[in-house]
């Protein structure tokens, strides 16, 4: 393990954890101060993602957690860590087609590129995980929809410049009402003003044309008739879901 600083924040390197999320709540449980810390790890053997879904993690992408303090809504956080860090990727690459579908994956030419896992710890902070393909994807017949990784664009640097830029995008963007998130995330939408699915369980489904986020951050589905719905929770679809 290595420990360095940057933008404030320390930075934890490991080589090999279980999972940088749980690395990240045990952190929180012996820091006798406030929390401001990143860990990142080369490799995961226990990475998740959202729903207890495993997150496949081999060498050479990006496997980061950030713990910190969050004393506003939790549906805001949601939106102030995808901005961030679509906006870290397009510093990187501005000509790559970045998008973030709804509430938080990270999207490339339509294929989901990396996501994000959110945690509250036992002393009520939270925990910020960032997953992103760098320089491989998981295997087609792995995963229920399109992936892609940034290999695939001749992308050359590390996933190293990803977390300054991500830093500076954060510390921004926290100073930021969520008016002017909203106003954000929305430009970077996937499938804005196209008509959609959402899967929140077995029971509960619906579709309709994507219209944008309330100011509370629920989704907004313009029904046929011209009714909104708004949806908290859920998975918005791939086509062929």
């Amino acid at each position: 393990m290595e420990r360095s600083e940057q933008c404030g924040w320390r930075i934890w390197h490991y080589d090999l954890v279980g999972s940088t999320n749980d690395v990240a709540q045990r952190l929180d449980t012996r820091l006798p101060c406030r929390p401001c810390d990143i860990i990142i790890a080369d490799r995961q053997t226990k990475g998740r993602g959202r729903r207890g879904r495993c997150w496949i993690s081999p060498k050479g992408n990006l496997y980061m957690s950030q713990l910190s303090e969050w004393r506003r809504p939790i549906g805001e956080l949601v939106y102030v860590v995808a901005l961030s860090a679509a906006q870290a990727l397009l510093d990187e690459f501005p000509n790559a087609d970045i998008k973030i579908k709804w509430p938080n994956d990270l999207m490339l030419d339509g294929k989901k590129l990396g996501g994000i896992l959110i945690e509250k710890t036992k002393k009520d902070n939270v925990i910020v995980g960032i997953g992103i393909n760098w320089q491989t994807a998981p295997d087609p017949k792995e995963v229920i929809y399109p992936v892609t990784c940034l290999a695939d664009k001749q992308v050359t640097t590390g996933p190293k410049v990803f977390c300054r830029h991500y830093l500076e995008h954060w510390r921004e963007n926290t100073a930021k009402d969520f008016a002017d998130i909203r106003c954000k995330w929305l430009g970077l939408a996937h499938n804005r003003e196209k008509f959609i699915t959402v899967q929140q369980n077995i029971k509960n489904r619906w579709s309709g044309r994507f219209i944008g986020i309330d100011e509370q951050g629920a989704l907004l589905l313009q029904q046929d008739n011209n009714e909104v719905i708004k949806v908290v929770t859920g998975d918005v679809l791939f086509e062929d879901e």
